[in-house]
């Protein structure tokens, strides 16, 4: 590698490090929910279906089953989802986002924007987006299912976006889901 390559991997790890805990923390203090209560949140207020199951939550978001078991009862005791038992099958539990959350999710992206402006895209020229948002899109179309051989590692190609099936990577990073992003280009 050469000494810019070393120094632009480093500071791609050291921002992906920083900045989202920086996020997490501010979001947390002004809204009570970190990224990935928020992110579920936004998830289910975009989804296209009446209701969501857990198991769709946990494969989208590339989180754990019991993780995103644990984060839907904080949501549910803090009164901003809702989980009823699926008319098809009693063992699963459909999700709805409630008014109070679609509320706080409201408040939360427009939070999340200001942020974005505050801590990232004021330090940055106009050209100097463009040239990070080509570059974003052809690193993540990598992480595309089939982009990459069979024998090349990769964490299920779900970085960015909450559903790879329902949205295009090129859309937002990070995801429309995420506070803050909007689902446009």
């Amino acid at each position: 590698m050469t000494a810019d390559q070393q120094l632009g991997w480093a500071g791609l790890l050291e921002i992906s490090r920083l900045l989202p805990a920086m996020h997490n923390r501010e979001m947390i203090a002004e809204h009570g929910l970190g990224l990935t209560l928020l992110t579920l949140l936004g998830r289910l207020d975009e989804s296209d279906q009446a209701a969501l199951q857990a198991s769709d939550l946990a494969v989208d978001l590339d989180l754990s089953p019991g993780q995103v078991s644990r984060h839907l009862a904080t949501l549910e005791a803090a009164g901003l989802l809702i989980r009823t038992h699926d008319a098809d099958d009693g063992r699963a539990l459909d999700l709805e986002i409630t008014d109070a959350g679609r509320a706080r999710l409201a408040a939360a992206r427009q939070t999340a924007l200001e942020i974005v402006e505050r801590d990232f895209l004021s330090h940055i020229t106009p050209s100097e987006t463009a040239a990070l948002a080509h570059i974003a899109t052809k690193i993540l179309r990598m992480t595309e299912p089939g982009a990459m051989s069979s024998s090349s590692p990769r964490r299920g190609g779900r970085a960015f976006t909450a559903s790879s099936r329902s949205r295009s990577r090129t859309g937002c990073a990070p995801a429309p889901s995420t506070p803050g992003c909007s689902s446009t280009p």
